[in-house]
């Protein structure tokens, strides 16, 4: 574990995530995919070792979209989380 923070620290992150899923924290190296802002790597994760995690990485992947006013990717992010009725909210408050 102190070694993937070290690789994470040092921007190595495929190399961190490695060493998450070896000290079996793959939640880990969601939360480093998604401090970078990497949806991409965070959902491959999520999906592969952690599935629970998928909706809440569409969620805080819509929350980014949503910060930047790009509410056609937030959109599709609260569609992905099966969550539809936050993308009629978000239209609704904008």
């Amino acid at each position: 574990m102190k070694y993937a923070l070290h690789l994470e620290d040092e921007d190595r992150l495929k190399e961190a995530e490695e060493e998450f899923i070896k000290a079996n924290k793959p939640q880990e190296a969601i939360n480093m995919y998604e401090h970078k802002n990497d949806w991409h790597n965070a959902l491959q994760v999520a999906r592969q070792y952690h599935p629970e995690s998928v909706t809440k990485v569409f969620l805080n992947q819509a929350d980014f979209h949503l910060k930047r006013s790009d509410y056609g990717k937030a959109e599709q992010c609260f569609i992905n989380a099966k969550e539809p009725e936050k993308a009629i909210n978000m239209y609704k408050d904008a």
